[in-house]
């Protein structure tokens, strides 16, 4: 859901679909090496 919201964000922006996508997948990235270097879980914000 967070990840879903942030896409359509983006495609909100007037970003490419493609595009919207890769920013998506970077911070997706960004907060599992957050969690894998801290050894937290993931606990989603409301």
């Amino acid at each position: 859901p967070i990840f879903t919201t942030y896409l359509a964000k983006k495609r909100s922006e007037g970003k490419h679909y493609n595009i919207a996508i890769s920013h998506a997948a970077k911070k997706l990235v960004r907060v599992i090496f957050a969690l894998q270097t801290t050894g937290q879980t993931y606990i989603p914000s409301a």
